[in-house]
């Protein structure tokens, strides 16, 4: 039992300044209504229950009058409150075991605050015998060393001679332990012998003792799942004060959630960033990343070759909202990139691996220009992810993810994700990026580069488009988006290894009339993958047969392990004819210029056994 004397004599220490201030009389008061009831007399002498609450109330310093009011209260009949005693048992943090005695003339209302206060220490209410069986019903004494001038062995002879069952010695305490049927004549006993008691009562002592201080300890092994959408606070100020970004902490989940944060900080760390945010998809991603730094009146820079929604958003979407977009080709010389910027030009944006396209995006040439431009360079690295590539290392200043894709690998939740490399000096272009360098009135003129630092344009994301928009990402889908993380590094050399071993077998397939696969030797992009992407690209590739779109779903429609899924990046194989489904709102020119072939098979490689993966394509080509 060592150890928790001193946590009772700890505890008693506060009942008494509590005490001093009124806090404990009440429920001291509802104990001697219960032991009236419970012992079928006011009289503590024909009441052993109500002589032991009394000596608690008398070591609480109560005054003998209140002990007194509240005895003949609770024997008057129709006077007194019907209390009633209701025990819960649950599990706080890191799985410790708790059981909570409770006085109430309301049951529900007790059940209720029980539960809540449980729900906020990160517990939860259990079964009744869930946890009592770790506990030993236990009369215990607590003995203040410094209020008990008897030698120790003196003490616990007298103790033992009196029914005790146990005496331990703490550093500033003794306990006495009975059994509860004799922890009052073993009471009275010390009593008459003039010993002094802090406290005295007949409590559930814990079995075993868990180090709570120590990290790691009991914590659970995934990542908990916060579903809440908000969070309580005791003091009104403080909640203020996080509304006005002058604390830091959880207040409601458009904003932030311990388990978004957790999943967050885990892709930045991936990506080799500073600060991160999850959002509801990659679409969502992609558009605050813009519209972060850029407004009506704004222009952004962006490589053609995308994937079709986010063509669209930027050619259409927010051209609607001020910021028009101009379109470079991938492969554009140095001159005519620098030719597509102009004086408001806020941004450059392209992908990593351009989706269906495949064109493997230049980082330093895209880099280079942004950067001369005093503009920062934003890019999609979905298809590589940061295990085949770390474009941070290459130049670009912000990452945007669709983790939909490969990072969940699953085809089990939408999801999106921006990473800040925190290497833009966003300050030393204050007049271009005014949002970020400039007072914020919806913040008490917050400046966010000087309050926040290299967090600032993250900061800002969240605290104005995020709060203003909504786009946030599902505490569920954050859970089921860390699952798909464990495995990514290892899931994707399997996809791009199923990738080039597919593209060869089609290269020498008769009826096929190009593939396109970048890590290939002879890939239009084969030294930039060198470049960047030395270890693989992705497990996506693009194929064209010699009959045209036709022949292309006639062997579509005769896949039966491959599935036909407007998806891609998923662990399972898939395909997607995108002139026909992705890009179909996009015009001839348009597919042109994004590199989608009106013949253009998109096969997306799942980590499936690459024989059986050949041999549903080879029967799907046949005649």
């Amino acid at each position: 039992m060592s150890g928790h004397s001193k946590f009772a004599n700890i505890k008693h220490k506060k009942e008494k300044n509590d005490a001093a201030k009124g806090k404990i009389f009440t429920k001291i008061g509802r104990e001697l209504a219960i032991a009236v009831k419970e012992g079928g007399s006011a009289d503590p002498t024909n009441n052993s229950r109500l002589r032991d609450v009394i000596a608690k109330a008398k070591a609480n310093n109560m005054p003998n009058d209140t002990i007194e009011r509240n005895i003949k209260k609770a024997a008057g009949e129709g006077t007194a409150d019907n209390y009633e005693r209701i025990t819960y048992e649950g599990y706080g943090p890191n799985g410790t075991a708790i059981i909570v005695k409770t006085l109430t003339d309301n049951k529900n209302r007790t059940a209720s605050n029980v539960r809540n206060a449980f729900t906020k220490g990160c517990g939860n209410v259990g079964t009744p015998g869930c946890v009592s069986f770790m506990f030993d019903e236990k009369g215990q004494i607590i003995i203040d060393k410094e209020e008990c001038d008897m030698d120790s062995d003196d003490l616990m002879m007298t103790v033992l001679d009196a029914g005790a069952e146990d005496f331990n010695e703490e550093e500033d305490s003794y306990e006495v332990l009975t059994a509860p049927e004799d922890f009052s004549d073993v009471r009275l006993k010390m009593e008459e012998a003039g010993i002094p008691m802090v406290s005295a009562e007949v409590t559930m002592i814990p079995q075993t003792y868990v180090d709570l201080t120590k990290e790691g300890n009991g914590e659970p092994r995934v990542l908990p799942i916060v579903q809440s959408t908000t969070f309580r606070y005791t003091s009104s100020d403080q909640m203020g004060r996080l509304f006005d970004l002058e604390e830091s902490g959880y207040f409601y989940t458009r904003l932030q959630n311990p388990t978004n944060d957790a999943v967050a900080a885990k892709i930045c760390d991936m990506e080799g960033g500073v600060a991160a945010m999850l959002t509801s998809s990659g679409q969502a991603a992609n558009f605050y990343a813009i519209m972060n730094i850029a407004e009506e009146g704004d222009h952004i820079v962006c490589a053609s070759a995308l994937y079709g929604g986010t063509y669209n958003l930027f050619a259409h979407t927010i051209r609607k909202m001020g910021v028009k977009a101009t379109f470079v080709d991938p492969d554009c010389t140095e001159e005519e990139l620098n030719a597509a910027f102009q004086e408001n030009t806020k941004a450059v944006f392209g992908e990593t691996i351009a989706n269906p396209a495949l064109t493997v995006f230049d980082f330093e040439k895209f880099a280079k220009a942004a950067h001369a431009h005093h503009v920062p360079l934003i890019v999609d690295n979905t298809f590589a992810t940061p295990i085949n590539c770390r474009p941070f290392e290459w130049g670009a200043d912000i990452v945007t993810h669709s983790t939909t894709k490969y990072m969940d690998g699953h085809a089990a939740c939408v999801g999106g994700a921006i990473v800040d490399s925190g290497n833009f000096d966003w300050a030393a272009y204050g007049d271009k990026f005014a949002g970020l360098t400039t007072p914020d009135e919806t913040y008490h003129g917050i400046v966010y580069t000087e309050k926040f630092g290299k967090a600032a344009y993250i900061t800002k994301a969240t605290s104005q488009l995020m709060r203003d928009l909504g786009s946030i990402q599902s505490p569920q889908n954050a859970f089921l988006l860390n699952l798909g993380l464990e495995s990514l590094h290892l899931r994707m050399p399997r996809h791009c290894e199923n990738a080039v071993k597919m593209a060869q077998y089609l290269q020498g397939h008769e009826k096929v009339a190009w593939v396109n696969c970048p890590s290939l030797p002879g890939s239009k992009d084969y030294d930039l993958v060198q470049k960047y992407m030395p270890d693989g690209t992705c497990g996506v590739i693009t194929f064209g047969l010699k009959g045209g779109r036709e022949a292309a779903v006639k062997m579509m429609d005769k896949l039966k392990l491959v599935a036909i899924v407007t998806h891609v990046a998923d662990a399972r194989s898939c395909v997607l004819h995108p002139a026909s489904h992705t890009h179909r709102q996009m015009n001839e020119q348009e597919l042109l210029e994004a590199g989608v072939q009106p013949d253009l098979i998109r096969f997306s490689l799942g980590i499936e056994n690459i024989e059986d993966l050949i041999a549903d394509v080879e029967q799907a080509l046949e005649d």
